[in-house]
């Protein structure tokens, strides 16, 4: 008869530790960000999509990135906002990172609007890292009543 000896790892029995570690620490997150990206791309901006009585307002947060590098365009109901954030430590890379959140790179997002836009009346503007695209939204129609001519 042959007996098969079998070790375990002592670092074994603490895998629903780590596991419960990782999980909180993924909750101390910012939720509101999104963890999955609606794109392959490096980052996703953050926004606020808002309406007033006669527009709708999309506000984007891209503190780092230069008004040559970001792409506003607009087809149908879906605006798309993309472009390029380039890294802060382009000169010299870091021999090691303590601390990395502010994300670079290609970004790409597209936004659906319920609304119906004319989209002759689009603003958008840049300051202090914030772009502001300023849609009026289009007229609802009208109910109007029709004579039958005799």
């Amino acid at each position: 008869m042959h007996y098969i000896k079998a070790r375990f790892d002592s670092n074994l029995g603490k895998i629903p530790e780590n596991f419960q570690k990782l999980f909180n620490e993924l909750i101390k997150m910012n939720i509101n960000r999104p963890l999955l990206a609606d794109s392959p791309f490096g980052w996703t901006p953050e926004a606020d999509l808002y309406e007033t009585d006669d527009e709708v307002i999309l506000a984007v947060n891209l503190a780092g990135v230069r008004k040559e590098d970001i792409e506003v365009s607009f087809h149908g109901t879906s605006l798309r906002v993309s472009g390029r954030r380039l890294p802060q430590y382009q000169q010299k890379r870091p021999n090691r990172f303590f601390l990395l959140e502010i994300g670079s790179g290609d970004f790409d997002r597209i936004f659906r609007l319920s609304h119906v836009i004319d989209d002759t009346c689009i603003e958008a503007s840049f300051s202090d890292g914030m772009l502001t695209v300023r849609m009026k939204r289009r007229t609802k129609p009208c109910k109007t009543h029709v004579k039958i001519k005799d």
